[in-house]
This record gives structure tokens, C-alpha cells and sequence, in this order.
């Protein structure tokens, strides 16, 4: 019988199976290390960490990569929107580069090829388009502070997108 007026149901033996058993699979199902150093990771402001995501096998916890299945379901959400309100998108072949022997890579969201008229703003194309899924935190720090300053990692992540690329046009409407 289960008693739901328990205080800490997360300590009840069955919780601590499933969780082990989630654990388990998990750890079966470890993607293998990157033999590249990619561009997500290069604008660190940590040159150790840098280093060690390249060189050491990471291994994620199964938090963390439900944090990324989860930016990539909002991801396709996004891009499925754009699409509908009449933007284009540059075919995936053209969202990756490679660099210094295949040393560095790195693979883009989207470009923006094409899109609709928006009364007001004035988007150059193409433009990156660079997706993200954060929380409301996230959000006002980035509205308040800009990307260079609230997410440092995602501006140099950006910026090597756009030069290797070639896409160079602001990834922001202007007036």
C-alpha cells in the first residue's frame, strides 16, 4: 500500500531502485568522448577546463543530459516556429566546420537564409541563429546584460560560428 502522507517518499526502497535502475541504463548508454575540441566548449573562461572536457572522457550525469535532450526538444520546437512565421533555414550541411586537421569543429543551430517582413526591424541574411533554453533567470540576466556579459561561453561560441561560417552579419534585428 502506498502512503503518500510520508514526508520523504524519496527514501522509500522502491524510489531507490528505480533510480538505481534509471542510473544503470544510463551509465549503458554513455555517449563516447568527442575526438575534437568543439566550439561549444572553447569560449570557457577556464583554460583548464577547456583542456580537460577535450582530453579527458567526460562522462555526464544523467541530469545534465537531460538538461541537453531538453534544449534540443525546445530547439526543434523553436525552429518549427520560425519556420511556420516564414523564416528559412540554410540546409544542415552548411551549420558545420572543420578546422586544424579536424582538431576543431563545431556545428551551428541554424543560419537564417531568408524570412518574413517584420515591420520595424531589419534582419540581415544570412544570420546565425544560435538556440538556447533557459530558464527565466537566465533570461533577464541576458536581457539586462547582453550575451558577451551574461552568458560568456555562448558570445565566443557564437563568434566562431560566425567566422568560420561566414555568416558575419549581427545575429540581432537593428532599426
Amino acid at each position: 500500500m502506498l502512503d503518500f502522507n510520508r514526508s520523504n517518499l524519496s527514501a522509500a526502497q522502491i524510489n531507490i531502485a528505480i533510480n538505481d535502475a534509471i542510473a544503470a541504463a544510463a551509465r549503458a548508454t554513455t555517449e563516447a568522448p568527442r575526438p575534437y575540441l568543439g566550439a561549444s566548449i572553447i569560449g570557457h573562461e577556464c583554460l583548464r577546463k577547456i583542456q580537460f572536457d577535450w582530453w579527458c572522457d567526460s562522462i555526464h550525469p544523467l541530469r545534465l543530459r537531460d538538461i541537453f535532450t531538453r534544449g534540443h526538444f525546445f530547439e526543434e520546437i523553436s525552429r518549427r516556429h520560425l519556420i511556420s512565421a516564414g523564416f528559412h533555414f540554410a540546409p544542415p550541411d552548411a551549420l558545420a566546420f572543420t578546422a586544424i586537421n579536424g582538431l576543431f569543429r563545431g556545428h551551428a543551430d541554424g543560419i537564417i537564409i531568408a524570412g518574413p517582413n517584420l515591420p520595424g526591424a531589419y534582419l540581415i541574411y544570412p544570420c546565425l541563429w544560435e538556440h538556447k533554453a533557459i530558464n527565466a533567470k537566465g533570461w533577464r540576466a541576458l536581457e539586462r546584460d547582453g550575451l558577451e556579459k551574461a552568458y560568456p561561453q555562448y558570445y565566443a561560441q557564437c563568434l566562431l560560428y560566425m567566422a568560420y561560417l561566414n555568416v558575419t552579419n549581427p545575429a540581432r534585428g537593428q532599426h
